[in-house]
């Protein structure tokens, strides 16, 4: 499998997943002021990529972690989320902001990294 079609091959489930993901969660938390769906994507997305950075390599790891992962997890859909967010004036104080950035931000950092981490530690490998 070349490296192209990997992560095009990823993206065609990823992108829809997400988009279904979305759907599902925005219907269950409606009246939410937090953004639920964006949060539990990008981290579960995350904590995905974190896995397979560690446990493949190859285009395995180009399908799962740049095509799978990448478009599940977008930096788009964040942006999207957080301007829909101010405009609807649901984020009207520096510390509603506050709490988007740590909440988005830094669990998808910690969930990346600790499934990293964790995937090292157990020593995890996929063909």
């Amino acid at each position: 499998m070349s490296a192209m079609f990997a992560v095009a091959l990823g993206a065609l489930i990823g992108a829809p997943a997400r988009a279904a993901m979305e759907r599902f969660i925005a219907i269950n938390f409606s009246n939410a002021r937090f953004p639920w769906a964006l949060s539990f994507i990008n981290i579960a997305g995350s904590l995905i990529a974190g896995i397979v950075l560690v446990a493949t390599s190859g285009n395995l790891q180009l399908f799962l972690l740049v095509g799978f992962a990448g478009t599940f997890t977008t930096f788009s859909g964040w942006t999207q989320v957080i301007r829909t967010g101010y405009q609807a004036r649901r984020a009207t104080s520096p510390a509603a902001a506050v709490t988007w950035i740590i909440a988005v931000g830094v669990g998808v950092m910690v969930a990346c990294v600790f499934a990293a981490w964790i995937g090292t530690l157990v020593g995890l490998r996929l063909p």
